[in-house]
């Protein structure tokens, strides 16, 4: 019984280091010299064990496990100091990523898509107990676009520092009828009561945008100037089926600074802000 067990020992140690050696160590170095990256990768070139990158003083950048090229593991990313910087993980939704700020004043949670952030992504700052919503989107401007951006303290909007919109519209519509709908914008600037500060909204909708935007040039586009940030209209749908209506709103502020009852001289800085919108709709047969 005893000569069998160191059999098995043998055996097993044996076939370990045979299956290590399929493996290849690869590293790749900064120009200056110092190890940038060090991974595994099989026969077929692809991330198979552990991966590494390096910054130049050395300190560990970043960590992973890879098999056959797919992430198998939590990626866990760290400052050049030492402190970790974000846990990127898979669940059965996608993947999840927290953030950390370097010190410590707020954190981050989202998801993670095709290695790029996306959607809902929650800022939690522990120095004022504020939370922000911030909506991450691609768009042609940017592959990580801030669109709308939503803080709460003890559950309720912080008008004061968010940027978002509602859309009132039946979920399910009847084709070719004129459906109502309704635009609300809401800024910082759309409630300031400084009477310095002054802003106009114009909205520009289709119903054949795609996701991303991407066509803006190619399709017919409403124009239509928001009053008072809202905007009631009618809209109508020859497809059946699910539709979409998209678009955007681009926010132009003007803000007078230095400004003072002993000088003549005003200055003015203009600014320009633009949040993207989707909304689903179902339509039918009358």
């Amino acid at each position: 019984m005893m000569e069998y067990k160191k059999k098995c020992i043998c055996y097993l140690v044996i076939f370990t280091l045979i299956s290590c050696q399929k493996n290849q160590i690869v590293k790749e170095y900064y120009t200056s010299g110092e190890l940038s990256l060090e991974l595994e990768i099989d026969n077929d070139k692809l991330k198979n064990g552990y991966y590494k990158e390096f910054y130049k003083s050395g300190q560990l950048k970043k960590i992973a496990n890879y098999k056959s090229d797919i992430l198998v593991d939590t990626i866990i990313g760290y400052f050049e100091f030492g402190k970790t910087q974000y846990k990127q993980f898979r669940t059965k939704a996608g993947d999840s990523c927290y953030k950390y700020k370097e010190d410590d004043s707020s954190f981050m949670k989202g998801k993670i898509e095709d290695n790029v952030m996306s959607g809902w992504w929650k800022v939690t700052n522990v120095q004022n107990d504020m939370t922000t919503m911030n909506e991450l989107i691609s768009v042609p401007e940017n592959a990580v676009y801030v669109n709308q951006s939503i803080t709460y303290k003890d559950d309720e909007i912080v008008d004061s520092l968010s940027t978002y919109y509602d859309i009132k519209v039946n979920d399910t519509i009847i084709r070719n009828i004129a459906s109502d709908i309704e635009f609300e914008y809401y800024s910082p600037s759309s409630v300031s009561k400084d009477e310095k500060i002054s802003s106009s909204v114009n909205f520009y909708f289709s119903r054949n945008f795609d996701k991303k935007f991407t066509n803006k040039k190619q399709v017919k586009v409403d124009s239509l100037t928001l009053k008072n940030f809202r905007l009631k209209t009618n809209i109508t749908f020859p497809r059946i089926g699910k539709n979409f209506i998209r678009g955007y709103f681009v926010e132009y502020e003007s803000k007078i600074t230095g400004y003072s009852k002993d000088s003549s001289d005003v200055n003015m800085q203009l600014s320009e802000n633009k949040v993207y919108f989707e909304r689903e709709v179902f339509v039918i047969d009358k």
